[in-house]
């Protein structure tokens, strides 16, 4: 009975050596550890952890540390955490939470449960990491692409009239001229600014603005013969696989 007290000793004393081991190697990683209880109820934190949110180890024990989350982040915190811990999947989640000098920073919260020999999860060991600085650059990339995507929208409106108008002035003029050699030129240019105008709507169209789809051109041509000549049915079906060519031949062929 003695040697065996003293080895469920030694066991126990090696695995609370191993679990602190690890904290040390998680705080040393500059994350911040903590684990939770099965039911999801905060039972350690780490020394790290709790600076960075100025509570003591009583107030953030529990459901304690929910304190310091961002109201707005509180609903889907709260909705992650139970759908882990009722599948008994892996929890991860991003939320504000506020540090000592007040401000709140964007971390990454993320937990893996731990089971005994008959699978039933008996606590969860848990990561957090500042990653503020990633979503500040990512509100800035955002709303870079969508002040850029607005410019392009004013422009291509820019074009579009502009091509529009140039080409119902050669109309206009195309219809006071008598001299056939006049008219023809005339006529090349309004075909070749209208060309110009749909490959510029093609290209808005399309996902490579180096090249556009065949397919796409070929029923835009469709389109614009059927309202140039109402009285002909054209319809026009596009099948197999996507064929892309560059916008500049399709004007230097029509040039030529």
């Amino acid at each position: 009975m003695v040697c065996g007290a003293t080895e469920l000793h030694r066991l126990q004393a090696a695995s609370i050596a191993r679990e602190d081991y690890y904290r040390q190697v998680l705080e040393m990683n500059g994350l911040l550890n903590w684990i939770a209880a099965a039911d999801g109820a905060m039972t350690h934190v780490g020394t790290r952890w709790l600076e960075r949110i100025n509570l003591s180890r009583d107030e953030a024990f529990g459901q304690g540390w929910t304190r310091v989350l961002h109201p707005e982040d509180h609903g889907a915190t709260a909705g992650a955490w139970a759908r882990a811990r009722l599948e008994g999947e892996p929890f991860e989640v991003e939320h504000r939470i506020r540090h000592a000098g007040g401000e709140y920073r964007w971390m990454r919260s993320r937990a893996c449960p731990r089971h005994d020999s008959s699978g039933e999860i008996v606590c969860w060991y848990g990561t957090s990491e500042d990653i503020h600085e990633r979503k500040l650059a990512e509100a800035d990339l955002q709303a870079a692409v969508a002040s850029r995507d607005l410019y392009l929208r004013e422009q291509n409106h820019r074009i579009n009239n502009s091509l529009a108008l140039v080409a119902a002035v050669l109309q206009r003029q195309l219809a006071g001229l008598s001299d056939p050699m006049a008219r023809a030129a005339l006529r090349d240019a309004v075909s070749r600014i209208m060309t110009v105008a749909q490959v510029h709507r093609a290209l808005q169209q399309s996902a490579d603005v180096s090249r556009i789809s065949a397919g796409s051109m070929l029923r835009e041509l469709c389109a614009q013969f059927s309202q140039r000549n109402p009285c002909i049915d054209i319809q026009c079906s596009v099948t197999g696989d996507v064929v892309l060519i560059d916008p500049a031949l399709i004007i230097l062929d029509h040039a030529a």
